[in-house]
């Protein structure tokens, strides 16, 4: 397996969701919350969205196309695609939140400000408002990142 660079290893995507220590933070933070619960028993591997978690997208405007069931597929133009899905973190042999929900916690992260891009690759760097946000929603104390602006 090939060494990735710690600012990739510290966040980046995994096709269009958060990956890397950001990525398992997040789905560790939301499992510890009771947003999510382990439904690896009711589906092959993932998660689904409990009821304190459809309030908590809620509450800070996470657009996840949610599904009438929380371990069905999403809506719109996600419908047919998985709404949850568990998928391993190969530079930490984690598993962190893929699926619809997953791509929707990046694209609000990014429509907030609260990540950015990095140029030409998957890297993901976190900004002092995006600190605040994962602090106060989350409970994730993201000390030691370099900020972008």
């Amino acid at each position: 397996m090939q060494k990735l660079p710690p600012e990739l290893i510290r966040a980046r995507t995994c096709y269009k969701h958060p990956a890397g220590e950001l990525g398992i933070a997040i789905t560790r933070a939301l499992l510890r919350r009771g947003c999510i619960e382990d439904a690896t028993v009711k589906q092959r591997h993932g998660f689904a969205l409990t009821a304190r978690g459809r309030k908590w997208c809620a509450r800070y405007g996470v657009d996840a196309h949610l599904p009438a069931t929380s371990n069905g597929g999403g809506a719109g133009k996600d419908a047919g695609r998985p709404f949850s899905v568990s998928c391993m973190d190969h530079s930490h042999r984690a598993p962190h939140l893929a699926g619809v929900f997953g791509r929707a916690m990046l694209s609000f992260m990014r429509a907030r400000g609260y990540c950015r891009a990095g140029a030409g690759d998957r890297r993901l760097s976190v900004t002092p408002q995006g600190t605040a946000f994962l602090r106060a929603a989350l409970g994730i104390d993201w000390g030691g990142v370099q900020h972008d602006g």
